[in-house]
């Protein structure tokens, strides 16, 4: 075994022999892998998510135009030589992110975005993770401290052999993992000035970045609103968080956006000779970029199902769930499969709770006893069989649900033509609510319809969709959002608008729809 101060030795040879200049920043990279090593990584991580979430449609706009703008703002880099895949993967996850060779983008993001110059502020930054060699000092920097703590018996002499590259890759290897997944504020704000830079030899106004962190501290403030909504408890993540959250929006980002080049102003200004990437009817690409993704998807994959205001759509079961408005409704995701995932609720007015998951099962199985089996505190005494507005096999029943002393009331559908068990569970917060509260809800449950083939075949997620304001009240247009919770919060945050802005007559804006209805 070798000794710590060979350990020591070691880093320090490696820390001398691995600082080269960066073109992007003008400072010095520690580096302890390759380009070859460092795209080696950002594959496996760019394919971990493409294989957990697929591409959205590749022959959609939507697609085209994020990939295409994608690929102007990184041929601006000082890297542009080297190889990038840009991908717009098809999930709600609102985030995008860079690690080398790739630029992801998830059509979760999009929809809070409200131009072409923001969009071009997000990929602008994350080609700026990819020219600082964000992630090869990440690895590097989390390997030499393995080294240094003895997490791998290395010898190097004035030259790395073979031996050594090997270990300092595998080390690489551990590290990427914690690296890949998130960058240093200092990273984050470094990545904001080059994305500037980007942004203005593409031909956008760089103030623009101001207005996408705007945006994202929109977005973050709904999502926590929501996610509060569901649970019943303060989010202590940043809003909606998952996989890859990075890049939290901070006032510190929007000082430096705003100390760089200026606030802006709603006009353009580049440098003298640079060509603007949008027209002078179009000064931010704002109607371009809300052209390009009118009909974008919103939400989880149909497949997984569909929230609309008082119903949730489950085409692989062949169900639609009957639900009492004022739901907030949230997919969450299987961690092995997303697809294997629940779907949670709660109504802030009453408190209840609920909870729906779908499962397989064998036709012929008797579905009131696989119900009980399955439901954690069923009281099988109090099975009764439900008819439902389309026919089908339906039962419920009693079960002390959601950790709660309180008795609540599930329902179980069997399908035996998609072989799923679709299981509905409903929480009370006390006795006197569920006295009050549950004929009103055993009376919408009976609304639940099983589906046809057809029917489930065409059930389609939630969609963008773009309006012109024609003088309609704000909370009009609020109003027909598909959401049983704060609509007029979620359509501020669409449409990036401030508590006291004001809606201006014939210009464009975002709202979500149920094409389902």
């Amino acid at each position: 075994m070798f000794k710590p101060t060979t350990h020591l030795a070691l880093a320090c040879t490696l820390a001398l022999a691995a600082c080269a200049q960066n073109p992007a920043t003008g400072g010095s990279n520690f580096n302890l892998i390759s380009d070859s090593q460092a795209r080696a990584l950002g594959e496996a991580s760019a394919n971990s998510e493409l294989k957990r979430y697929g591409l959205y449609n590749p022959a959609s706009g939507a697609t085209k135009y994020v990939t295409s703008l994608c690929n102007k703002l990184y041929a601006s880099t000082e890297v542009a030589s080297e190889p990038v895949s840009c991908i717009l993967l098809d999930s709600d996850v609102y985030n995008a992110w860079a690690t080398p060779g790739y630029i992801n983008v998830y059509r979760g993001f999009l929809p809070y975005v409200s131009s072409e110059a923001e969009l071009a502020a997000v990929l602008g930054h994350e080609a700026g993770h990819i020219a600082a060699r964000h992630i090869h000092q990440g690895v590097s920097n989390q390997t030499i401290a393995g080294l240094i703590v003895g997490l791998a018996g290395v010898y190097a002499g004035s030259r790395m052999n073979d031996g050594t590259a090997a270990a300092v890759t595998q080390l690489g290897g551990l590290a990427a993992g914690a690296t890949l997944a998130s960058f240093s504020r200092g990273d984050e704000l470094e990545a904001d000035k080059l994305g500037q830079r980007y942004m203005q030899r593409a031909g956008y106004d760089p103030r623009e970045s101001a207005n996408m962190i705007d945006a994202m501290l929109a977005h973050e403030t709904y999502a926590r609103a929501y996610q509060t909504a569901v649970t019943g408890k303060p989010s202590s993540g940043g809003g909606l968080a998952r996989l890859f959250s990075s890049h939290p929006p901070s006032p510190e980002r929007y000082q430096q956006a705003v100390g760089s080049y200026g606030a802006p102003n709603g006009s353009v200004t580049l440098p003298q000779g640079v060509q603007p990437a949008t027209t002078a009817s179009d000064p931010q690409g704002r109607v371009r970029y809300l052209t390009a993704i009118d009909g974008l998807a919103y939400g989880p994959k149909a497949a997984w199902g569909v929230a609309g205001r008082n119903h949730l759509t489950l085409p692989k079961a062949r169900v639609r769930v009957a639900i009492p408005d004022g739901f907030a409704l949230m997919y969450q995701e299987g961690e092995e499969k997303p697809q294997d995932g629940a779907w949670l609720g709660r109504n802030p007015s009453t408190g209840m709770k609920m909870e729906v998951r779908s499962t397989a099962y064998t036709p012929g199985q008797n579905v009131a006893n696989l119900a009980t089996q399955l439901i954690e505190g069923a009281n099988a005494a109090t099975v009764q069989r439900v008819q439902l507005a389309s026919g089908g096999e339906a039962y419920t029943g009693t079960a002390t649900v959601f950790t709660s002393p309180v008795v609540g009331r599930w329902l179980a559908i069997g399908v035996p033509e998609a072989k799923r068990l679709v299981v509905v569970g409903f929480g009370f917060p006390d006795k006197a609510a569920q006295v009050r509260l549950e004929p009103a809800l055993m009376q919408t449950l009976t609304q639940t319809r099983v589906l046809t083939a057809a029917q489930a075949n065409a059930v389609r997620p939630l969609e963008i969709d773009v309006k012109t304001y024609r003088g309609e009240s704000l909370a009009s247009l609020a109003e027909a959002l598909p959401s049983g919770v704060l609509r007029q919060e979620w359509f501020r945050a669409l449409n990036g608008l401030t508590g006291t802005e004001t809606l201006a007559k014939g210009q464009l804006y975002k709202t979500v729809i149920d094409p389902n209805r």
